[in-house]
């Protein structure tokens, strides 16, 4: 809106980002038991990197897997809300993670 009280409409542009990394599940969220899956939702070659990090910023758990889209990990981590992150040649991303 201008000082004027006037409105102006600018044309809306769609943006197209070929193959852009879509992210991962984490399940079950919240987790009870000691194990949860990281289903990540595109086929990734290479390493990918699995961390997860307490809310004082503590890394906990670090964990390099190769080769699968569904990982499983096993941890001996205290009821709370952790930081989930995953980390591959192209990709970097996060998630809140609740352990009852």
């Amino acid at each position: 809106m201008e000082i004027s009280g006037s409105t102006t409409y600018t044309r809306i542009e769609r943006v197209h980002v070929k193959d852009a990394y879509t992210g991962f599940d984490l399940y079950p969220n919240p987790v009870i038991g000691n194990s949860f899956t990281i289903n990540l939702q595109k086929t990734v070659t290479g390493a990918v990197t699995i961390k997860v990090i307490d809310s004082k910023g503590r890394l906990l758990i670090h964990q390099l897997k190769n080769g699968s889209n569904t990982i499983s990990i096993n941890h001996r981590l205290a009821k709370g809300i952790y930081t989930v992150v995953v980390t591959g040649a192209d990709f970097n991303e996060s998630k809140k993670m609740i352990i009852q």
